[in-house]
């Protein structure tokens, strides 16, 4: 999901119509902080390089793409569920300042950052056509870190947001159930943002906006049919698996696959979150707070300083430490991650999210 960027620690819920005030979902708020985690760890859970051929790591390695390959699909369900459960009273002219100042804003300024620090070279040499050149690819793309691609993407479909809301809700049922196949054609490009890509993930922010939009219907048909639902997600897991150990089908099959897998194991997340409506989890709930800032900052704080230190010292391990170290150290980088979401935002207060997001 991409996370409802003006984060608190509580859900700030605009009056809805006929002054009837939306409640704070507080299964909606776990899930981003589910998101947000499952985001980190296919970005940081890695294994040394020369264990790479070894069985144990290409089974470890095949485990980790079938858990959490396409975890964007859970940021962009709850972004569209938040989307349209916040959308009472909604002003066009507020949401995309908001935007622009809590998601637009840090991204530009942490990319502008990370590509001066890559490219002190040209600095030094003055050339600013290429430097310009290459800061306005790194904005356009997202490409200075692995995950920033979303937020090109995300940008296009803040644009066109406001006009999924006067869709008439019959049209719009419609529109999402006939959506929702255009990704079994396999259509996700990796990370580069094209016609493809929307393809593959708009039908999930329209299958978030739907939640939303039919909340009580969508709880209880998932409670209904939540076993089949879980058959679909646990068969398809173990064929991924059975794909990735003997590949001879085309990429696009694979991502058809994973979008029906994630999708299922959202809409039962979703509502097993439910039982927790009235239950303080409070480091889940410090996830969500932060989600948008642990997703600028993660990677940046995995690669920059920590790995960098301790990384050849890992390698250096026996082979049976590696999936508890790994592990280990992957849950250790998000709570470092999310600690210094937390300290910028006590130095910076309110300020920080133009920074960071949160």
């Amino acid at each position: 999901m991409h996370p409802n960027a003006e984060t608190s620690t509580t859900l700030e819920v605009p009056q809805a119509p006929k002054s009837s005030k939306r409640k704070f979902l507080r299964h909606v708020h776990y899930f981003r902080g589910f998101a947000i985690l499952n985001i980190a760890f296919i970005h940081i859970w890695f294994f040394p390089e020369k264990y790479k051929d070894t069985p144990d790591v290409v089974f470890l390695s095949h485990f980790r793409e079938v858990i959490f390959h396409a975890s964007t699909i859970y940021f962009l369900f709850i972004s569209g569920f938040l989307f349209a459960y916040l959308s009472s009273n909604f002003d066009t002219w507020k949401y995309y300042k908001s935007k622009f100042l809590n998601v637009l804003l840090p991204y530009i300024l942490i990319t502008t950052g990370l590509f001066l620090a890559s490219n002190l070279s040209l600095i030094k040499q003055a050339a600013l056509g290429e430097l310009g050149q290459g800061w306005a690819e790194a904005i356009l793309t997202g490409s200075i870190q692995v995950q920033y691609w979303y937020i090109p993407f995300i940008a296009l479909v803040f644009l066109i947001s406001p006009l999924l809301l006067k869709i008439p809700d019959r049209i719009f049922n419609a529109l999402t159930l006939i959506c929702s196949f255009l990704p079994l054609f396999g259509t996700r490009t990796a990370v580069e943002v094209s016609f493809e890509l929307y393809m593959y993930f708009m039908p999930v922010y329209l299958w978030g906006m739907y939640a939303a939009r039919n909340y009580d219907a969508f709880v209880r048909v998932i409670q209904q049919y939540k076993y089949g639902i879980a058959l679909v997600a646990v068969v398809l897991s173990g064929v991924l698996f059975w794909l990735r150990l003997y590949p001879s089908q085309p990429d696009g099959v694979l991502e058809a696959l994973y979008y029906v897998q994630k999708m299922a194991f959202t809409f039962l997340i979703f509502v097993f979150l439910m039982r927790y409506e009235h239950v303080e989890v409070k480091l889940l709930d410090q996830f969500a707070v932060y989600s948008f800032s642990i997703f600028f900052l993660h990677t940046i704080v995995d690669v920059y300083f920590i790995k960098k230190q301790i990384y050849e010292v890992i390698m250096t391990l026996p082979l049976y430490l590696i999936a508890p170290i790994s592990l280990l150290y992957t849950a250790l980088i998000c709570l470092i991650t999310l600690w210094v979401s937390m300290l910028i935002k006590k130095v910076l207060g309110k300020y920080s999210r133009y920074l960071i997001g949160s």
